[in-house]
């Protein structure tokens, strides 16, 4: 690499949260102020936000190193968690011994005595959740919960709250009033100005090893990368990275506007100037086509008229996008499990559907709705559905990997997860008196579902479901021989042929990139491929990446879009 041709001793611009490389601006410096005084005060909340790649969590690995050895933290990075999956991953953070099926109260409970035990050894517990935003309502209000346990002068569990500005909307939700008005101190991280930039890019090449006076990034190129990035930290480490790679592959001491503009290409594509250019096309023929409208609009279309046609166009297309999916930089965080053995059996017949019209606050059109009170014939009439034509006399999720197929376990806070993988699925829906029923699901959108039912394909509005969904959904797809996880860096073995393989396949490619074992050529091609399918650009073969791999390599049966969306208006569409 770069290092040893500027006279550095490791990566400068690296992405990782590492506390030694935080430039301490003043307000890193208020932040860091916040948190620990959150701590140390008698209140529950802290709430700490910023936007992507501000500094965040770099901020708060700084605040871990510097705690008190009185003060044990639990410190969550996966957000996508359901209620009882967070309460259980709290409970592994603490070293809180409670049985893999516990019950939300019984795990409740178990920390409320963690709790007392360690405030009566004079310690006080910090529970701390990055990526906040993206938890779901319902789990923040049972966090709420947990600060409840309090002695006459201070809570017996501090939580802080960390993530992009979108988790103020979260807490000012009419649901969360209780919580947000908890929260004791509030702060959000600002990007850096122009000054600091330059300032953060010399002292991270400081920090890397760089000894020399000469500057390697001129002013004139900072400025044009703070213009670029907004001063957002990341976004300026991941630019100087390319730039410093780019410099040293012509042999140039220094970064020129040449080098800096080719790293921004490679990082941000062309097709951010493409999109500039056409708005400012467009913004060129505004004032034309005012003119012309005043002129040529009958009199009696007034200036209102034409201002509550756009009012209700935009609404009508705000509701339709409720459920259109988020950002695709969350990368693999969903809760997942696989179902190697056999699915619930909830002790009714296996022939058993629900036809019942008692259930009225379910989205039925007719008598003749059909959910499956039957977990297991619900997965496998999805099964026999989707895989066909199998040697296997039962297609069941303990006889599918056989032939290469795997049912998976999946639980998430919004439907844009399944739309993400774009597979066959079973939701699992819950109604008032927590029963359960099965929903196959075999075509997804925006705002529909195609439902499998024994009487055929219907269609069902996404909002009639979500109510009784709780993210909780087991999809079919074809995994590797022997996945269960992750395949990283430094791993071994015949899953990192597989995958480098998959990738000679795609680039058309007699040679491959790695064998056995997974170096850095094989993670840059991962990352590569993650950044074409706008996935977490981590160079780790997760979940997502898998499955669009699949569906590269052509070995992936996925969930057909709906055709159309916008002509019936009915619950349930044959």
């Amino acid at each position: 690499m770069y290092y040893d041709y500027f006279g550095l001793s490791e990566a400068p611009f690296s992405i990782a949260p590492n506390p030694e490389y935080l430039f301490m601006t003043e307000r890193h410096q208020e932040a860091l102020a916040h948190l620990h005084h959150g701590v140390e005060s008698d209140g529950g909340f802290v709430l700490l936000t910023g936007d992507i790649g501000t500094g965040k969590t770099t901020v708060c690995r700084c605040f871990l190193d510097k705690l008190p050895e009185d003060t044990v933290v639990a410190f969550i990075l996966n957000p996508f968690l359901g209620g009882r999956e967070l309460l259980l991953t709290i409970c592994q953070e603490l070293n809180i011994k409670v049985a893999e099926n516990a019950t939300l109260r019984q795990l409740t409970e178990s920390i409320y005595r963690y709790l007392l035990e360690a405030h009566a050894k004079g310690k006080q517990t910090v529970l701390l959740i990055d990526e906040a935003q993206h938890l779901h309502y319902k789990v923040l209000e049972l966090i709420r919960l947990l600060t409840n346990l309090e002695t006459t002068t201070q809570k017996l569990l501090k939580i802080i709250l960390v993530g992009q500005p979108e988790l103020n909307d979260t807490l000012a939700k009419p649901e969360l009033t209780q919580l947000s008005q908890r929260i004791t101190t509030r702060y959000h991280i600002q990007p850096l100005s122009f000054d600091e930039t330059g300032a953060y890019i010399d002292y991270r090449l400081r920090m890397a090893g760089y000894l020399s006076e000469k500057k390697i990034f001129p002013k004139v190129v900072v400025k044009t990368i703070f213009d670029v990035t907004n001063g957002v930290p990341r976004l300026i480490n991941v630019i100087c990275d390319r730039a410093l790679l780019g410099a040293y592959s012509q042999n140039l001491g220094e970064i020129n506007h040449k080098v800096l503009k080719k790293a921004i290409t490679e990082v941000r594509g062309n097709h951010q100037l493409k999109t500039q250019s056409r708005w400012l096309w467009v913004a060129g023929l505004l004032p034309v086509m005012l003119i012309l409208i005043y002129f040529l609009v009958p009199p009696t279309l007034s200036l209102r008229n034409i201002m509550s046609f756009f009012a209700a166009a935009k609404e009508e297309r705000v509701v339709d996008a409720v459920h259109m999916p988020v950002d695709k930089s969350v990368g693999n965080y969903t809760t997942e499990t696989i179902m190697p053995v056999p699915l619930v059996n909830d002790g009714v017949a296996d022939n058993t559907i629900l036809v019942s019209p008692s259930l009225t606050e379910f989205p039925m059109a007719s008598e003749s709705t059909v959910y499956y009170v039957n977990q297991t014939l619900a997965t496998d009439q999805l099964i026999r559905t989707i895989i066909k034509d199998t040697p296997l006399t039962d297609q069941h999720c303990t006889t599918i990997d056989v032939i290469g197929w795997q049912c998976r376990k999946a639980q998430s806070d919004s439907w844009s997860t399944l739309q993400r993988y774009n597979r066959p699925a079973v939701a699992v829906l819950v109604d008032k008196q927590n029963r359960e029923y099965y929903v196959p699901i075999v075509g997804l959108s925006a705002s529909y579902a195609k439902i499998l039912t024994p009487d055929g394909i219907k269609q069902l509005p996404i909002l009639a479901l979500d109510k009784h969904w709780l993210g909780e959904f087991i999809y079919l797809w074809q995994p590797p021989k022997g996945f269960t996880n992750n395949i990283y860096f430094d791993s071994d073995g015949a899953l990192v042929d597989w995958l480098a393989n998959a990738f000679a396949t795609i680039d058309n490619r007699d040679e491959v990139l790695a064998k056995t074992q997974f170096n850095s050529l094989l993670k840059k091609r991962v990352m590569l491929f993650q950044r074409e399918n706008n996935l977490t650009e981590d160079g780790i073969a997760g979940i997502e990446t898998l499955l669009k791999l699949n569906e590269r390599l052509g070995i992936a049966v996925t969930m057909p879009q709906l055709l159309s969306e916008s002509a019936s208006t009915k619950a349930v569409v044959n």
